[in-house]
């Protein structure tokens, strides 16, 4: 169970940056990020019992579902709060992605906006597709200019997508936005250069004979000046495969600039299996789950950040293995160092983390 000093804590730090709602609201969310890290899963049912036990489980599974009735977390309520707990406000690299489950006969269908921050993706905005399948220009826009409208389009530097996120007016939407885009695109597509037609293929395989990844020559694609990079691998079947990206920028290193867009999907991997089980969620109506992906997102950070600050406290549990990656990801060990404090009742360690989401 999660004490009420516990609460009282986080409910403190977290009223810098949620200052439009009431303390009993506040108390509960701390209540929330403090279950949900105990029980591994939004369920509000299973969240539920790791709340207060001086009340009862219905009550408290009746106090969750209120809030996220009452409380509406639309799209892009928490961007401000979000940028002001990760301390970041200009040059921002955002990342662009879907991810998706079913419950029952709903199917439910997520598209993310979110920030690079210190190489790890933090959600910045979402909004629900009601629909099946892949997100459509008009779908990217809406969600990005409601962004724009809480921060201003010019503190973003570029904006990073997989082959999902192309389209002209896409790419013109982005430009006249002076948001630069790094957009990986099909092999078959074509460009302009001096009035002749090109293969990107063809570009990228050039580009491969001379040991590079970009050149220096700018493309048109359908009226838009473009740089076209890329390299061949083999795929984990070894087979031959292409990564081509148009940007309006020329990248000099593919592998490092697309390369952060795999922090979205991690970010997903740790939302779902790898942490909070977000598809064991009960919530159907999109306004409600909008919410229930807010508090997801406050509880994400808070992972992050005491996982950095674990990485500099205790830097060999993070020890590069043979296969190249970490043994342990920040995430995790966020979420395990914070879970190991609450139930050490270390209150000189929590005292530490709790300060991560307060911005002082």
């Amino acid at each position: 169970m999660v004490t009420r000093g516990e609460v009282k804590e986080l409910s403190r730090d977290l009223m810098r940056n949620l200052n439009n709602l009431s303390k009993p609201r506040i108390d509960l969310i701390a209540l929330f990020i403090f279950s949900i890290v105990k029980s591994s899963t939004i369920n509000l049912s299973k969240i539920a019992i790791c709340m207060d036990n001086e009340v009862k489980t219905g009550s408290n599974y009746r106090r969750l579902q209120r809030f996220i009735s009452q409380i509406n977390w639309s799209n892009t309520s928490l961007t401000v709060a979000i940028l002001k707990w990760i301390g970041l406000d200009n040059n921002l690299t955002l990342l662009i992605d879907r991810t998706n489950w079913e419950f029952g006969q709903k199917k439910i269908n997520i598209l993310f906006i979110s920030v690079l921050y210190e190489g790890y993706s933090i959600p910045l905005g979402w909004s629900l597709l009601n629909k099946k399948g892949n997100s459509n220009q008009g779908d990217r826009w809406n969600l990005l200019n409601k962004i724009i409208e809480k921060i201003g389009h010019s503190k973003i530097l570029q904006i990073v997508g997989d082959r999902e996120f192309c389209g002209t007016y896409w790419y013109k939407y982005l430009k006249n936005k002076n948001i630069g885009f790094v957009i990986r695109i099909k092999s078959n597509q074509k460009v302009f250069h001096n009035g002749s037609k090109i293969s990107v293929k063809s570009i990228v395989e050039s580009n491969t004979r001379r040991g590079q990844q970009s050149n220096n020559k700018l493309y048109k694609f359908n009226g838009i000046n473009v740089y076209v990079s890329g390299f061949r691998f083999k795929n984990d079947k070894n087979k031959l495969e292409y990564l081509i990206i148009l940007s309006s920028e020329r990248i000099k290193n593919v592998s490092q600039v697309y390369g952060e867009r795999w922090q979205i999907e991690s970010m997903f991997k740790n939302m779902k299996s790898n942490g909070f089980n977000i598809e064991q969620t009960h919530v159907k109506k999109d306004s409600r789950l909008e919410t229930l992906i807010g508090l997801v997102s406050i509880s994400y950070i808070w992972m992050i950040k005491a996982g950095l600050y674990l990485k500099k406290k205790e830097p060999k549990i993070f020890k590069v293995k043979v296969h190249g990656r970490p043994a342990r990801s920040v995430f995790r060990a966020g979420l395990d160092h914070v879970l190991r404090v609450l139930i050490t009742n270390n209150s000189k360690e929590l005292a530490i983390i709790i300060k991560f989401l307060s911005c002082t």
